[in-house]
């Protein structure tokens, strides 16, 4: 793997250190995690809606998972830092704030939805449909498309 030597955007100590971390990531991410682009900018920062590379361009963020509130938004730093310092465990252990947050989500569904199932990720919650259908359901097949064809 590797092949980074190529890279050009940057000159000197800055273009090595670069070049080292992407055969790095090489080195130790599986295959399938490819990048956004065939020369990836290294971001080492986000602020509100924007990506920040270590070249100092911004980049308009619209494809990670919290663009809807913003790189380093000061209301929900604080209430991360406020809940980190209290705790910081999953919702397999037993507390109030994981139940409060929960019926308050559930109030917010239609009547016949009433119960709430916690995930980390997208794929899990595939999973966890999958897994509903199936214990459900007498056939035991999924249908799946391609993926989108991958930027550039």
């Amino acid at each position: 793997m590797g092949g980074h030597g190529g890279v050009t955007r940057q000159d000197g100590a800055d273009h090595k250190e670069h070049a080292d971390l992407l055969d790095r990531r090489d080195a130790v991410f599986a295959t399938v995690q490819e990048h956004y682009y065939a020369d990836p900018p290294r971001m080492e920062r986000g602020w509100r809606h924007h990506l920040m590379s270590t070249e100092s361009r911004s980049y308009l963020d619209m494809v990670n998972n919290v663009t809807p509130l913003g790189h380093a938004h000061p209301r929900v730093e604080q209430a991360v830092t406020r809940q980190l310092r209290r705790l910081n465990t999953n919702s397999r252990f037993h507390y109030a704030s994981v139940v409060d947050f929960t019926e308050r989500l559930a109030a917010l569904l239609p009547d016949r939805l009433d119960t709430v199932f916690l995930v980390n990720s997208g794929s899990e919650a595939v999973d966890l449909g999958i897994s509903r259908h199936r214990g459900r359901r007498p056939r035991r097949w999924v249908t799946a498309t391609p993926s989108a064809p991958s930027s550039p």
